[in-house]
């Protein structure tokens, strides 16, 4: 699921197959995607093997969707409906990531270094990837090689916020020099999750999942899933609290 950040309650749902919008009213509509269809069309004659993960570009008024099994990327218009593959322009080659990699989450990056929306960091069960739109190269930032990403956000300063269900963490990526901090969730090397609020090692996690930055608030949300809590970053401080039970 994404939103439109320019419209208050609109929301773009994925069942895996079907891409739908949901407006205001609460109302679903189908914008493509079936059972059967082709990689490229419009609507409902476009098939999305396993369309989970999505992310709303603003200055195009398009979705970029990933498959999870395939690592394809196609773009989904909003407004006329119509799915086209990322290609590579050089040899027309779908771009893709590595074989048995699976993308898990997208967010773009917002470093002020770099145009809005041009460049998108993927997170995947082998680290994560940095996809530059204009040029269609993909490159994986290997200080993350070993983890297996399942939640991503952006900060305004060009980091990246990373949280792992398997290693029970939280990490802290710089893009630009390639290096990745462990954030909280325990010592390195062990896996041991539980429940805990605090600061590095002391804060603990069972399987913490989405990741959601909010800046006006100067914090961070975390879904902890197992331990049914939302927990709160507080920046720049890096105090996890629990928001709510």
């Amino acid at each position: 699921m994404c939103c439109d950040p320019d419209r208050a309650g609109v929301f773009f749902i994925s069942t895996g197959r079907i891409i739908y919008r949901c407006d205001t009213q609460h109302e679903m509509n189908l914008l493509a995607g079936s059972a059967s269809g082709a990689e490229e069309g419009v609507g409902e004659r476009v098939c999305f093997p396993a369309a989970f993960r999505m992310v709303y570009r603003r200055a195009t008024n398009e979705l970029i969707v990933s498959d999870h099994f395939s690592g394809h990327f196609r773009t989904l218009n909003v407004h006329t409906r119509q799915v086209k593959a990322i290609r590579n322009d050089a040899d027309f080659e779908i771009v893709r990531l590595p074989e048995n990699t699976a993308p898990v989450r997208l967010a773009f990056d917002r470093s002020p270094a770099v145009k809005p929306e041009t460049e998108l960091f993927v997170a995947s069960n082998s680290g994560v990837y940095r996809f530059v739109l204009y040029t269609k190269q993909m490159s994986r930032i290997e200080s993350t090689a070993q983890i297996n990403v399942f939640g991503i956000a952006a900060t305004p300063t060009g980091h990246l916020l990373l949280s792992s269900c398997t290693e029970q963490r939280m990490y802290l990526v710089d893009p630009i020099s390639d290096t990745t901090q462990l954030l909280a969730g325990g010592a390195a090397g062990g896996t041991g999750s539980g429940y805990s609020d605090g600061t590095g090692k002391d804060a603990l996690f069972s399987h913490p999942t989405d990741i959601t930055i909010v800046d006006c608030e100067r914090c961070v949300y975390v879904v902890d899933a197992e331990n049914y809590r939302i927990r709160r970053i507080d920046l720049p401080v890096w105090w996890f609290v629990t928001a709510t039970n």
